[in-house]
């Protein structure tokens, strides 16, 4: 079976009640989950190599994000993933691939998208005036106030949520369905533009929350840069890179909630996978 012909249409209810779910899963999964979120972390922190750590990571990310997932799937299952769970995307010869070849339609989203935003720079800000600001922060605020909204911007905005459509379920397809790369970005797509009730009550709740982030992110960073000396500075860039790591988990588990309703994905506990596996009506794509 294609995987369009999986794509149900799902309700607003039930996008906006995503990220709920998904914190339901980090719950019944802690101490699983929080150590695939702790390897996680530090496979990113491939990221502070100079100039090709970026590329690396976005490179390796949809493999990543395949092991985040199977966490999760594995945690809907009740089992017990290990933080070598995050690696299940590479151990899948069929998926492994097409998660590389993801990996790669991300970089060249990125640059596409920053070739949009520099040229939409480049025409109001000079070479001079940039370096200028990127030197002072008050320079840097002055630079921003006379930024005027261009067509660069659209245009880079634009790039960048058609990436995420055609990742966003692509990755999912991939790990569980071991669908191609195309067919995985196409069903992604498709997926996404038949549900837009249940993406807009998503991203209603994804901009409370992502508020509620940053205030108390900003509110303990106040707390902590009252410590003596660099142990604020320390603590700080501690509590970022954690709160982070915990923000992306709790979105890789939304993404997982919603693969699950939208292609009718169902965890299946080793048990019931094997009486299950003369069933026709088993998730095959």
């Amino acid at each position: 079976m294609r995987p369009d012909d999986r794509i149900q249409r799902v309700t607003f209810g039930q996008g906006f009640f995503w990220l709920m779910r998904s914190f339901m899963l980090l719950r019944l999964g802690a101490r699983s989950l929080t150590g695939v979120g702790a390897m996680w972390l530090l496979l990113s922190m491939v990221a502070i190599i100079p100039f090709i750590g970026q590329l690396i990571l976005a490179a390796i990310t949809p493999l990543l994000t395949a092991g985040v997932l199977v966490a999760f799937d594995q945690v809907a299952a009740r089992q017990h993933p290990t933080s070598a769970t995050l690696l299940s995307g590479w151990h899948r010869p069929k998926a492994r691939p097409i998660l590389m070849l993801l990996g790669l339609w991300t970089i060249i989203g990125a640059m596409v998208a920053l070739s949009f935003v520099a040229s939409w720079l480049g025409s109001q800000v000079s070479e001079a005036e940039l370096q200028a600001a990127l030197a002072d922060p008050q320079n840097f605020v002055a630079m921003a106030e006379n930024l005027r909204m261009g067509g660069g911007l659209y245009l880079a905005a634009g790039t960048v949520v058609l990436l995420v459509m055609g990742l966003y379920f692509a990755v999912p397809l991939s790990v569980f369905g071991e669908v191609g790369l195309w067919p995985a970005v196409r069903a992604s797509f498709k997926a996404i533009v038949m549900n837009p009730a249940a993406f807009i009550g998503f991203i209603i709740t994804l901009m409370v929350l992502f508020t509620g982030f940053v205030m108390v992110l900003v509110s303990l960073v106040g707390v902590l840069a009252q410590l003596p000396g660099v142990m604020g500075v320390m603590f700080a860039q501690i509590l970022i890179l954690v709160m982070t790591m915990g923000l992306q988990m709790t979105l890789a588990g939304a993404q997982y909630v919603a693969f699950c309703d939208i292609f009718g994905w169902i965890p299946e506990s080793p048990q019931s996978s094997d009486e299950s596996s003369g069933n026709d009506d088993e998730f095959v794509l």
